[in-house]
């Protein structure tokens, strides 16, 4: 939102590592963001909440919505067993998320 893709991982990298924001993400504070997260892995939607979570922390207004994508009964079964509504595909879950 902020930068190029570089400089967004540093600034998301330092955050994690140190706990401080740099200017990037600091001019980003004041305005709410949703961070949408499209997956077949609760393990990775849970990594993406921590990322909100973070923000949070951080003064962000933040929030994670969480689409499941499952690519087999196996991980549709372990994103509905994390609370995450499962998509037959990219498609309808873009659709849910309004975008």
């Amino acid at each position: 939102m902020g930068g190029g893709e570089r400089e967004s991982l540093e600034a998301a990298f330092d955050l994690w590592e140190s706990g401080q924001l740099n200017e990037l993400l600091r001019g980003m504070r004041e305005r709410p963001l949703t961070l949408h997260v499209f997956e077949d892995s609760s393990s990775s939607v849970r990594g993406v909440c921590e990322a909100a979570r973070l923000l949070r922390v951080q003064g962000f207004q933040a929030e994670c919505r969480a689409y499941g994508i499952a690519s087999s009964p196996e991980r549709e079964a372990a994103l509905r067993e994390s609370g995450i509504a499962v998509y037959g595909g990219l498609e309808p879950a873009l659709r849910a998320a309004g975008l």
